[in-house]
């Protein structure tokens, strides 16, 4: 490659490199494949020029794709619209297949996957009903799946006492959330789905950093869910691999994340929660600011505890108080998401809370309880085993 085409090549590179990262270019999709097949061409040879070499990790990340804001999303500033609110809806901790038993329960609180799927239909019922009586109906909303979609094999008690396995609960998971999905589409025509991937998922015993999202349930439901909707022109879909989508609504940069990795754990004493939140938002604010990217809000679930503190908004649980969260005495509430508005010029605003259950309906929740069979998950029935095994001693 002679001087002159060098010099043409980097310049053609640093305009798409230019193009592809700019959300508000309709055609963002067609420069970052041609930075694709540039990449392949710059691995492929032996590139010795500094600045290209330089340029690798700069291609590396917009290949491999930082979250673009859906034209809808974005701040009609400049355009002819008009100005407009857009509704967020946090949803975590869902912990499909848990065991709650109301006879355990102080306050008599259950759940099962036919409580979940009552609170469920709740939940989309109240969102919607919630966004009208803002007057006029949004274009779009925003879904942000903040992690915990199963209750998993994390813990022996857990996978003693699942109604379902977690294959099992993927799969109805998945039905739940494409009954959203299609439920918001004919309400507000636009739908952007954001997911980042919990603690209760992971398929290996203890955390892990490396290749964590490969090993997680709620990756599993964020793609069968995305399939489910290919080449439909309403929905776009977000799922980071880092497990924390740092994107702009309506001109306003958010980071969703599920809260178990925000450098900072406890939340048992005194004071609840709330310490670990913001000590955890801080630093998480400061390691980004580092790399340039200035955050106005942090969405986070896994604390259970629905809070707004200064810059983070940390949502509920569709489980509300259980076992574990009565031997921690930890203060009951009840089940409960999270919706609130980004307005272009104030940013976050309207929050409120999203309830599912109430004393009224614990009653019909009770009554659903009990319709389930309480019994121990069949992928880890040791007491089934141990039964079988006496019986054919019995038999001999």
């Amino acid at each position: 490659m002679t001087e002159a085409e060098l010099t043409e090549f980097k310049e053609k590179l640093d305009e798409n490199i230019k193009k592809a990262s700019d959300p508000r270019n309709q055609y963002v999709e067609i420069y970052r494949k041609k930075l694709e097949e540039t990449l392949k061409l710059l691995k492929k040879s032996q590139v010795e020029n500094i600045e290209l070499r330089e340029k690798l990790s700069e291609v590396q990340m917009l290949v491999d794709g930082p979250i673009v804001t859906p034209k809808w999303a974005l701040p009609a500033r400049g355009c002819k619209q008009e100005s407009h609110n857009i509704p967020v809806l946090l949803v975590s901790d869902l912990h499909y297949g848990e065991n709650v038993n109301p006879e355990e329960m102080p306050d008599g609180n259950c759940y099962s996957p036919k409580v979940a799927s009552l609170r469920w239909d709740k939940l989309i019922e109240n969102t919607i009903l919630k966004t009208r009586t803002k007057g006029k109906r949004p274009q779009g909303i925003v879904v942000c799946f903040l992690g915990d979609d199963i209750s998993g094999d994390i813990h022996d008690e857990l996978r003693e006492t699942n109604f379902k396995t977690p294959i099992d609960s993927c799969m109805d998971v998945v039905e739940m959330k494409t009954k959203m999905l299609k439920s918001f589409e004919a309400e507000y025509s636009k739908v952007w789905t954001v997911s980042v991937m919990g603690n209760h998922g992971r398929t290996t015993k203890k955390p892990r950093s490396k290749s964590n999202n490969e090993l997680n349930y709620d990756s599993l439901i964020a793609g069968m869910l995305e399939k489910q909707f290919k080449n439909k022109r309403n929905f776009a879909f977000s799922t980071p691999k880092s497990g924390e989508a740092f994107c702009e609504i309506n001109g306003h940069n958010f980071l969703a994340l599920h809260g178990d990795r925000i450098g900072s754990r406890g939340g048992q004493g005194f004071i609840g929660p709330s310490a670990t939140i913001a000590r955890g938002q801080h630093k998480t604010l400061s390691a980004y600011s580092k790399i340039d990217k200035e955050i106005e809000w942090m969405l986070i679930g896994h604390f259970h505890v629905p809070m707004m503190l200064e810059h983070v908004i940390a949502n509920g649980t569709l489980v509300g108080y259980s076992q574990y969260a009565k031997d921690l005495k930890l203060e009951p509430a009840y089940p409960s998401q999270t919706l609130f508005y980004v307005d272009e010029t104030y940013g976050m605003t309207d929050y409120s809370r999203i309830y599912v259950s109430d004393s009224e309906q614990l009653k019909k929740e009770q009554q659903l309880y009990r319709i389930h069979p309480v019994t121990i998950s069949m992928h880890v029935n040791k007491p089934f085993i141990v039964k079988v095994a006496k019986d054919k001693q019995k038999k001999r």
